[in-house]
């Protein structure tokens, strides 16, 4: 069990006090365990428990316990898989294809905002299970070698929040996906304001410079396809600036992202579209659903 709370990189307190739901404040029927394949020994062990203890799944074999950590099962299953939507930004000959889990609205920005403004580690473990699972479900996972990369944030704000939720959505959706995740191969060399309320052109030119790669740790060698991962997607710049510098060393040109939400841009297309004419920028979108269905 302690390589489990390592490899999350969590107190283990958190899982002997009662969580409660972060949207109904009901207490969350968990299992730690449920997270983890039959294969593997924590599973095994849930199987042996499943036999032993009566009671611990209803008569029609649904669990009993929540998928998540933080959300209680009814209120997890308004956030089941549906559809993942697929993005495409191209920029400088570049381009990266964005893959999110769901639109930023109603409970998803609700999560979300309480992970960043609450401070809230354990809702990052389970956004980055949402988004994992939502991936698999609609088997948009892109089928070749990948390398998770999460977008890293400047060491003053990590400093007060006390941990990077994109780096613990990566890894929690490499733990899932059994896929490597690099949290040290890029980093945040300039302090930005936050990007709340600014317009298409003052978040580029927030973040213009704001990333650079470590070249200390960079393998030139290896040949995996780079995902960028954050929590939200909204215009693209941060994963802009992420990838000019990796471009710059690498000459890399494709890339892809995988985010929990996509916030919609559409109230403004007009003013959307003139920003983007004017950073080269284009961005496609599609929506992806039921994929596996098709394949």
């Amino acid at each position: 069990m302690a390589n489990s709370f390592s490899e999350l990189e969590l107190d283990p307190g958190a899982f002997l006090l009662e969580e409660l739901c972060r949207l109904c404040r009901k207490p969350v029927e968990n299992d730690f365990l449920r997270g983890y394949s039959e294969a593997s020994w924590p599973g095994k062990v849930l199987t042996f428990l499943d036999k032993l203890l009566p009671g611990t799944q209803s008569v029609d074999k649904r669990p009993r316990c929540s998928a998540y950590l933080t959300l209680c099962i009814e209120c997890s299953s308004a956030l089941g898989p549906e559809r993942v939507r697929e993005s495409k930004l191209e920029f400088d000959g570049a381009y990266i294809t964005v893959l999110s889990a769901g639109s930023y609205k109603g409970l998803l920005r609700d999560l979300i905002r309480t992970c960043k403004y609450m401070d809230d580690k354990l809702l990052a473990v389970d956004l980055g299970r949402y988004l994992a699972n939502c991936l698999i479900a609609t088997n948009t996972i892109p089928r070749e070698k990948l390398l998770l990369i999460p977008v890293p944030l400047h060491r003053k704000r990590l400093s007060m929040r006390g941990f990077n939720q994109a780096q613990v959505l990566a890894k929690e959706i490499g733990r899932l996906t059994n896929t490597p995740a690099r949290a040290d191969l890029l980093q945040r060399i300039k302090a930005t304001t936050p990007q709340f309320g600014l317009s298409i052109e003052e978040r580029r030119n927030n973040l213009e410079g704001a990333f650079a790669s470590n070249k200390t740790v960079y393998d030139d060698k290896d040949d995996s396809t780079l995902v960028l991962v954050d929590d939200l997607f909204t215009t693209g710049n941060t994963l802009i600036e992420c990838a000019r510098p990796i471009i710059k060393r690498t000459g890399r040109d494709r890339f892809y992202a995988f985010t929990v939400c996509r916030a919609d841009y559409e109230r403004d297309l007009n003013a959307a579209s003139k920003a983007f004419a004017v950073a080269s920028i284009s961005l496609s979108e599609c929506m992806v659903e039921g994929k596996a269905a098709s394949n």
